[in-house]
């Protein structure tokens, strides 16, 4: 998912049966994320899953040329009942609250699958 303000990507992982959205961002600007700011999930069947930062995070910089790029990893815990969800119906719409405002992104058809595929590849 890109657009002038940056770039999403998302995957997901299993440690000892606990599952982890890992969403990566990157942006032109600093940013950062407090624990308790929510990433919320608009799936196709217009369900809404919510889900917790667990921790204060703050972008790490990269030099790229003359451009300076903001980027940090985030970690979302992901209840069984979320799983389910998740895996049953594509992504349609992200949204990520920073600590200034937030980033909402609607998903492209080709981006649509991404997560189910790499939930399912973790199970």
């Amino acid at each position: 998912m890109e657009s002038k303000i940056g770039v999403f990507k998302v995957s997901a992982i299993n440690v000892n049966n606990n599952y982890f959205i890992k969403f990566y961002i990157t942006r032109k600007d600093i940013f950062s994320i407090s624990k308790g700011n929510e990433l919320m999930l608009k799936l196709k069947n217009e369900k809404i899953i919510k889900l917790k930062n667990s921790e204060l995070k703050i972008a790490s910089f990269k030099k790229s040329g003359k451009y300076t790029i903001w980027k940090e990893v985030f970690d979302f815990k992901v209840s069984s009942e979320e799983y389910k969800s998740l895996v049953n119906s594509p992504l349609k719409k992200v949204r990520i609250y920073l600590d200034k405002g937030y980033i909402e992104k609607d998903i492209i058809e080709k981006h649509k699958n991404n997560l189910i595929e790499s939930l399912k590849c973790i199970e």
